[in-house]
């Protein structure tokens, strides 16, 4: 699953490069048991936990999540976040 700043939750296709989702959420309820989900460069300002346990996550350089209450929290089997971010992440 891809995300970039310039795609279309409406319209994302998994799978599709070309059709990528706007949103991590979007991206993160489509996902399924060890799909990845490729987030470009860009800022992102999630509303909601944005990891999924079990899919793996890969931020190329340049990709800002950022938010003001807590982005991921929990217990996870299986949590696999890869690449260059520059998270703003509330832990508890």
């Amino acid at each position: 699953l891809f995300v970039s700043p310039s795609g279309d939750d409406s319209t994302a296709a998994v799978g599709d490069m070309m059709k990528p989702f706007a949103t991590i959420l979007a991206a993160t309820a489509s996902a399924n048991i060890g799909d990845t989900i490729i987030v470009y460069p860009g800022i992102y300002e999630p509303t909601s936990q944005i990891i999924k346990d079990k899919v793996n996550y890969y931020f190329h350089p340049g990709a800002i999540v950022t938010g003001s209450f807590t982005l991921l929290s929990g217990t996870f089997e299986e949590l696999n976040v890869r690449g260059y971010p520059y998270l703003h992440i509330l832990l508890h």
